[in-house]
């Protein structure tokens, strides 16, 4: 476990301050295709008394060897359900993508990484699983918002870290894709501003721990197709770190598109008409990658 990180409790006073995500109030709607919703969540892994679960958004042809998309929720570290990305599983399932969304261990219940472990579990969980729910285990995107934006991009920065001591310690934990809304790329920056913010006696990890943490830190050539969407005004995750993430992977020969929401702040992805917007940017990345349902996908 990485130090000085002291307690749950004090690093989600510390970051929560800028990270938080208020609740997320998406209009319900029905879907355009035939999914199957797995309301009773599929465990993925029991750690410290506590059964982690992902819910999984599944489309009911039958069909074989479908790309997949596993989401992972924002809310700062410390909240957050994994029902913040139903409106996008229900849609990319209903056209085909398999989806999971994540429940993974907030800061209240386990200090830092607990969160980055539990996110590769739940890959490769989906991944060792893949033949169980008809999914192509080389076309596996990892997404979230936020805080999960910063997750995922861990996720696919850090192959063979941060892997933890959970089950399916053989299948690979790798993103072949990333898509990543607002995130916290940069947790130094963002640990400066809320040390400036924090309430007396708060304590925050240090610099060093900050870094290992950061997804700009662990920047290589190997990193996969990457989508970044921001709001330009973003005041809790600041556009800059999407860009600077963005040139960064560019300058390493990634693959790197980064949408710019022109006036929007944090939490905008994910309130219509911008869901359906984003939606729409997120197939065609989709599309333009091999991660769409094409007629590849048998039958059983």
């Amino acid at each position: 476990m990485c130090r000085p990180l002291l307690a749950a409790r004090q690093t989600a006073a510390g970051l929560t301050v800028l990270l938080s995500l208020a609740s997320l109030q998406v209009a319900a709607g029905q879907t355009p295709g035939p999914v199957k919703v797995a309301t009773d969540r599929v465990g993925y892994q029991q750690v410290d008394g506590l059964s982690l679960t992902l819910d999984l958004y599944l489309p009911q042809d039958g069909k074989k060897n479908r790309p997949a998309v596993v989401w992972l929720h924002g809310g700062g570290f410390s909240g957050g359900k994994p029902s913040q990305f139903r409106p996008q599983s229900e849609s990319l399932a209903s056209n085909g993508v398999v989806c999971a969304s994540v429940r993974y261990r907030l800061t209240g219940e386990a200090p830092f990484p607990a969160c980055i472990e539990d996110a590769k579990a739940a890959v490769r969980f989906f991944r060792a699983n893949a033949e169980k729910y008809g999914v192509d285990p080389d076309r596996i995107a990892v997404g979230g918002g936020s805080a999960g934006g910063h997750l995922a991009a861990m996720v696919g920065l850090t192959p063979g870290e941060f892997e933890g001591q959970g089950p399916n310690l053989q299948t690979s934990s790798r993103a072949d894709l990333l898509i990543l809304f607002n995130p916290a790329l940069d947790l130094r920056e963002l640990g400066k501003a809320a040390e400036r913010r924090k309430r007396s006696g708060d304590r925050l990890p240090g610099a060093a721990a900050l870094a290992r943490w950061s997804p700009i830190t662990h920047v290589s050539a190997n990193v996969p197709p990457t989508l970044i969407l921001h709001g330009d005004q973003d005041t809790t995750v600041p556009y800059r770190q999407a860009v600077a993430f963005r040139d960064a992977l560019s300058a390493e020969g990634v693959k790197v598109e980064l949408f710019t929401a022109e006036g929007k702040g944090h939490s905008w992805f994910n309130r219509p008409p911008d869901l359906q917007v984003t939606t729409r940017r997120v197939v065609q990345f989709l599309e333009h990658n091999g991660f769409w349902p094409t007629q590849n996908e048998t039958s059983p």
